[in-house]
């Protein structure tokens, strides 16, 4: 008998969505750092923590985008994770609303605040 975990799904799906949070938290993060917003990429953190919090938003957007949805389409081949049709559909509206939004997002804010990221 398997433990059933319908919650695994969920956090997959939500993924992308978490990702904007931590582009969100990195970009706060920058902002406090060098006190106002790097015209120019940020190569070289200055401090161990902002490295930190690049990389995780890094390795969280790779996730996001390439692997969350193969992720969660193989999850619901998996028994236990399975949950009801329609809150798997809620979860595919929302993964798809996350990856589209990580494209769309920091194109849409002005230029100022993701030169840092997008260079």
């Amino acid at each position: 008998m398997q433990k059933r975990q319908p919650m695994l799904t969920w956090y997959v799906a939500l993924s992308p969505m978490i990702t904007l949070w931590l582009f969100a938290a990195t970009a706060l993060h920058v902002r406090r750092i060098f006190g106002s917003w790097p015209d120019n990429a940020v190569d070289h953190a200055p401090t161990i923590l902002l490295a930190l919090n690049i990389l995780v938003f890094k390795w969280a957007t790779l996730f996001g985008l390439f692997l969350a949805g193969p992720l969660w389409i193989s999850l619901l081949f998996y028994p236990p994770a399975r949950r009801n049709f329609y809150s798997h559909l809620l979860q595919a509206v929302s993964l798809a609303v996350g990856v589209i939004s990580l494209f769309w997002v920091p194109w849409i804010v002005d230029s100022k605040y993701v030169t840092w990221w997008l260079d």
